[in-house]
């Protein structure tokens, strides 16, 4: 639900008109954002298939994963937000601080440890040298032992939900933004 707001700012005493990005936006902005990651995806896969360095595939995924938190401290959006012209902001729709960024960005931080843990015990299960295509990894994967994977399956359904509440916020909040007390809005 996409509406104009009015929201009075403490600090300078004065209505500003702000119109709260919704679902969809939000959604199209996603999508920008994973083809911004394809190059982080092909080396993640060339690191499976070729490479088999579990300490590369850490440092990949942490690459990836300060994208979001980063671009929207330093930036107020990441490369998809920017695209379609929304931005994070904090309630007196000021740039959010690192704290907010980090809290806000947190389900994706916690899939991407989860994630890690999970490769790990792929990379030292005995056979994963052997894995050179999509297809055998993906068998491969079904036959690990992993402890930690129940667990993505709980941020992913984190994640819908927040993707339900913010099609239904008035003021288009997502469960990561009220933990992090951050709004998006259309520039």
């Amino acid at each position: 639900m996409e509406q104009d707001e009015y929201i009075l700012d403490n600090e300078f005493k004065f209505e500003h008109k702000v119109r709260y990005a919704g679902f969809w936006i939000r959604f199209g902005a996603s999508l920008i954002d994973s083809l911004v990651m394809i190059p982080i995806v092909i080396l993640t896969f060339y690191n499976i298939f070729m490479l088999k360095s579990f300490l590369f595939y850490v440092i990949i995924a942490i690459i990836g994963a300060m994208y979001k938190p980063l671009m929207e401290h330093y930036y107020g959006a990441t490369v998809g937000k920017m695209a379609v012209s929304i931005k994070v902001v904090n309630p007196s729709l000021q740039r959010i601080d690192l704290g907010q960024s980090f809290l806000r960005s947190l389900p994706w931080l916690l899939q991407t440890g989860v994630g890690i843990v999970s490769m790990y015990f792929m990379f030292y299960t005995y056979g994963f040298d052997e894995v050179f295509e999509f297809m055998d990894f993906v068998s491969f994967q079904g036959s690990v032992d992993d402890p930690v994977s129940f667990l993505s399956s709980f941020i992913s359904l984190f994640l819908l939900v927040t993707g339900i509440v913010i099609a239904t916020n008035d003021f288009a909040q997502g469960l990561h933004d009220k933990m992090a007390n951050t709004f998006v809005i259309y520039k």
